[in-house]
């Protein structure tokens, strides 16, 4: 007698994971498209009053339109358009609600020249909202306007932090960086010149323009040049003491 061939068993499909794939697939399409999750409002933090209406126009272009349909790289970097703006952040929710922070550059240096434009740590400069008079100046002899091509030679964090650290060395006093016609670095405190000539030992050539800068010297009026391109060897020219 001949042998029963078995029957193969058939498998079938379970439905429930097609159900659920079908539910989160309609729910984002859902929340993707449906009014309820339109852009209502944005709580904007950290922008200046002066920069407030430019900050919000940026936002309310993408007003009515749902937000899991806007990007927020496309807001955030309209608003890095705005001056001295450092960084935006927007974030949101599928109600209508979004968060934009934003937070600005802060200047280490004004231009001599412009005291209402302002050079960053990373040798960005950017207008600011009023002149600031408390800061250390740079001023260019031998460029004509201020350009990028300067922080090729002098980088701007270098830069920066000279005028940081020389503004802490003598807080009471006007301190400026001046690049002359040669090229060579020069710090002034209070009228009097500090040739550094490159920007190598820095951190030497200010520490002797510490001990070398009494307040005699620097409440005295005269021209006095304060050779430094050996802060080893340093030499003052210009300087009459009184008999």
């Amino acid at each position: 007698m001949p042998a029963r061939k078995r029957k193969k068993r058939r498998t079938r499909l379970k439905a429930a994971p097609f159900l659920w794939i079908g539910f989160v697939v309609s729910t984002s399409l859902g929340l993707a498209y449906s009014p309820i999750t339109n852009l209502r409002r944005v709580v904007v933090e950290g922008a200046d009053p002066s920069d407030r209406l430019g900050v919000e126009e940026s936002i309310q272009k993408w007003a009515g339109k749902p937000c899991l349909q806007i990007n927020p790289r496309t807001i955030e970097g309209e608003v890095l358009e705005i001056p001295g703006m450092r960084s935006a952040v927007l974030s949101r929710n599928v109600f209508g609600s979004g968060r934009l922070k934003v937070s600005y550059r802060e200047p280490t240096l004004v231009l001599e020249e412009n005291h209402a434009v302002g050079v960053s740590w990373d040798g960005v400069m950017f207008p600011l909202s009023k002149e600031r008079e408390d800061l250390p100046t740079l001023q260019l002899t031998y460029f004509p306007r201020p350009s990028f091509s300067l922080f090729s030679t002098y980088d701007a964090a270098t830069l920066a932090r000279l005028a940081s650290d020389a503004k802490a060395a003598f807080p009471q006093s006007n301190v400026g960086i001046v690049i002359d016609e040669s090229g060579g670095l020069c710090l002034n405190v209070d009228g009097v010149r500090c040739l550094f000539g490159t920007n190598q030992n820095l951190t030497a050539k200010l520490d002797q323009a510490k001990v070398q800068l009494t307040s005699e010297i620097l409440k005295s009026g005269q021209e006095v040049t304060l050779n430094l391109m050996d802060p080893k060897s340093p030499m003052i020219s210009g300087l009459k003491r009184e008999k």
